[in-house]
Parts: structure tokens; C-alpha cells; sequence
């Protein structure tokens, strides 16, 4: 623990600094209030140990300044004086701290103050991070709402863009073949007459100067290109549902070989490549489970290692137990593995790596989140450039499906 010590009295100060050092608390020495205030805002100080009188900056103008000023973790602060009056007392207590110790200072006292100021300061950290994850509740809850409404508003413009594109792509192959048709014409009449002459002349000249000819090649690559990016919004306001409503169906026995076959199945659709892939599954009794949401979760995964695939690359899938009360699926792939420091937002919703409009962030959340509500976690292991291991744990009995919340999934367990 950071602690500073105010003290203009040389002797004092190197006794205070003595006893708290043996105690193993890191101390910083101030001869004085503005000197003890710049330390503040340069060093993590959680205790403040300020004589009441010392020059240009006096204790309890400190106390002040601390509490009307300081932002951050809170600064829990004992005032050193040989005053006892009540009045004196009252005074300091008006002024921001948080006790008072009598000069001279009893090194055991002085050690049992400290000690309240440090459970003191743990229920302040408790309070703050119950605090933060209120906050980070209401504001996901407030999301998921907008989410929601988002989908229902984005899906039915969008069918209308899917169906008109579709019909758009028929439309251009029957004008393809409707001027392939009209070529041949042009090409097998021999004009008689003038008048003749002068009409194939002018189509052929406004074919030229419209370029037909690249507006019926072009024509096909921009329908393609349009159905891909109403595909890849159809895929958010997919997430973005299963996001907001992850699961509502009636959980029953099924088959974890089965759920995982399936769910590298369509991540392999979607995808549109295979990659070797090795499976060793144990045989395994069934899970009580929802068995659409386990598929989705493994389906998520299984398509997160095959992005990260190379040329060459394979996913092994394994299946255990690893006791009698749970069951282990571990998916690794020999990928280009995750950075460190990115390693813990994985599962942090909208967070990914991929380049704009090719991912929403959502897939590894939504995947954590419905294994966590299955009463399982997940264990994540990557090397850049060596792949990432994904070794998802669910009980095998007793399992409690709980309704899908839309709570924040607490941080992954490294592997060992």
C-alpha cells in the first residue's frame, strides 16, 4: 500500500516512515502541504498520514483540498496533532479525515489506524467495482433494448432488399441473354436497303457509346457484390438478435458429439472453406441442455478458428471428462493465434479484430454467455502465429439452465 506522510518535523517523519516500512507498506515523505499535494497527483496514494501544522499548506487546508479536489480511488486520510479538544477534533473531521492519531504517535496505535484505513479502503474498492458493474448492467440492458428495436427495424427493409436483389440478378441474366440473342441478329443480317443500313448503324453506334457490352459484364459483380453486404447485415441483425434473446426453447438431453458435428457443419457454411479437421470424441452420456444455444456456441467458436486459419491450417476437436462432475470440449486451432494484450476483451461484447463491416464483435460473447448460462466457463490459450486453444467446461449433472441474462460474462481462465 502507498502511503504519505505530511510531516515538517525531519525526526518525525523518518520514525513515521520507519515503523510503516517494517510493515511493508511503501511510504513517500512530504515536508509539507503543497509539496504532500504534488505527490498526490503524481503517485496511487490510498493513505494519507498529514501533520495538522506544517508550512504554506497546513493539514487541514490539505484534508480540504483532497476532498473537494482529488479524483480517483479514494484517499483514506489520519490526522497527526497533539490537539484534543473536541472543538480541534470536530474541526479536522469537517475538514475531510477520516481519524486522528495524538501526538506523540504509539507505533501500535499507529499500526491499528492503519489497519482500519485499510479495511476502510477495501469496502470504498468493493463499493466502487459493485458500483461499476451496476453501471455496466444497466448500460447492456439499456443496449440490448436499442439492439432489439434495431433488428426488428433493420430485418424488414432488409428482406425487401434480399427479395428485390434476387429478382435484380434474374432480371440481368435475361437481359444477358436477350442481348446475346439480339447480337447474333445483328450479326446475321445482310441489309438490302438503306434504311436498313442506317438502323444497324445507329444501335450499333448507341451500343458503343453506352457500353452495353460492360454494363451487362459489370451488371452481374455489383448484383453480387450487393447480395454479399445485405448477407453480411443479415448476419449482424442475426447476432444482434441472439445477443438480445440468446435462448427461450425447453432444454432436454442431447448429444454433445452430435451438437459439435453440427455446429462445425454450418460454421463451415457460412465460412464457404473447409479445413482439415481432427476429432477425437469421447463417448460421452447425454447433457441436459438447450441444445440450439450449445450448437451456437460451438458453432461461434468453430467459426472464429476458422477465420484465423492459414493456408495449411487444422482444428482439432477433442472431448473428455475431466471428473466425474464435468465435461470438457476443447477446440484448438493452429491459427494466427491473438495478441496478449488483447487476449482478455475476446469475450467483451463488439469487440473484434477483424476489418470494418467483416464481424460484429458479438459471436465470442454471445458463445461465452450461453456456456456461462449453462453453468459452464471457458479457458482460453493463444500464441500469436501458433493458433488458440478454447477448452469449454459444463457439468454433467445436476446442470441448472438458467433464463439468459443479459448481464456482462465474467473475464475467461487462462489455461495452466
Amino acid at each position: 500500500m502507498d502511503i504519505l506522510v505530511a510531516e515538517d518535523h525531519p525526526v518525525s517523519a523518518k520514525l513515521l516512515e520507519k515503523i510503516l516500512l517494517r510493515a511493508g507498506h511503501r511510504v513517500h515523505l512530504a515536508a509539507d502541504g503543497e509539496e504532500a499535494w504534488d505527490l498526490l497527483l503524481k503517485k496511487d496514494v490510498r493513505i494519507l498520514l498529514t501533520d495538522w501544522m506544517m508550512p504554506r499548506l497546513d493539514g487541514l487546508s490539505l484534508c480540504r483540498r483532497v476532498r473537494e479536489t482529488l479524483s480517483g480511488s479514494y484517499v483514506y486520510i489520519i490526522l497527526l496533532t497533539a490537539r484534543d479538544a473536541t472543538e480541534d477534533l470536530l474541526s479536522g473531521f469537517e475538514a475531510g479525515a477520516d481519524d486522528y492519531i495524538a501526538k506523540p504517535v504509539n507505533p501500535d496505535e499507529l499500526m491499528a489506524r492503519i489497519r482500519v484505513g485499510l479495511r476502510h479502503l477495501a469496502m470504498e474498492d468493493r463499493h466502487e467495482k459493485t458500483l461499476r458493474k451496476l453501471l455496466n448492467t444497466e448500460k447492456m440492458a439499456s443496449l440490448g433494448h436499442l439492439a432489439a428495436g434495431m433488428a426488428h427495424e433493420i430485418n424488414n427493409p432488409l428482406s425487401f432488399l434480399a427479395s428485390n436483389i434476387r429478382t435484380l440478378g434474374k432480371y440481368a441474366k435475361e437481359v444477358q441473354a436477350f442481348f446475346a440473342a439480339y447480337q447474333a441478329l445483328a450479326g446475321a443480317i445482310e441489309p438490302k436497303d438503306t434504311k436498313t443500313e442506317q438502323i444497324l448503324q445507329k444501335m450499333q453506334a448507341l451500343e458503343a457509346s453506352a457500353e452495353i457490352a460492360y454494363i451487362l459484364e459489370d451488371v452481374p459483380a455489383l448484383v453480387s457484390e450487393s447480395g454479399e453486404g445485405i448477407e453480411r447485415i443479415g448476419n449482424i441483425v442475426e447476432d444482434m438478435r441472439i445477443f438480445t434473446h440468446p435462448g427461450s426453447l425447453t432444454p432436454h438431453m442431447a448429444d454433445i458429439g452430435q451438437c459439435i458435428t453440427e455446429g462445425l457443419s454450418l460454421a463451415e457454411k457460412k465460412h464457404g472453406k473447409t479445413a482439415p479437421v481432427q476429432k477425437d470424441l469421447a463417448d460421452l452420456p447425454p447433457l441436459f441442455c438447450y441444445p440450439g444455444q450449445l450448437r451456437q456456441a460451438l458453432f461461434n467458436i468453430c467459426i472464429n478458428a476458422l477465420q484465423s486459419l492459414n493456408e495449411g491450417g487444422e482444428i482439432h476437436i477433442r472431448t473428455c471428462r475431466s471428473d466425474n462432475q464435468h465435461i470438457v470440449i476443447q477446440i484448438r486451432d493452429t491459427g494466427c493465434g491473438i495478441e496478449p494484450d488483447l487476449l482478455p476483451k475476446i469475450f467483451d461484447p463488439f469487440f473484434t479484430t477483424r476489418p470494418a463491416g467483416r464481424g460484429t464483435g458479438l459471436g465470442l460473447h454471445v458463445a461465452y454467455t450461453l456456456i456461462q448460462q449453462h453453468g459452464g466457463h471457458i479457458e482460453v490459450h493463444s500464441e500469436p502465429g501458433k493458433g488458440s486453444t478454447f477448452r469449454i467446461h459444463l457439468p454433467t449433472e445436476g446442470i441448472k439452465v438458467q433464463k439468459i441474462s443479459q448481464h456482462t460474462p465474467q473475464k475467461p481462465q487462462d489455461l495452466p
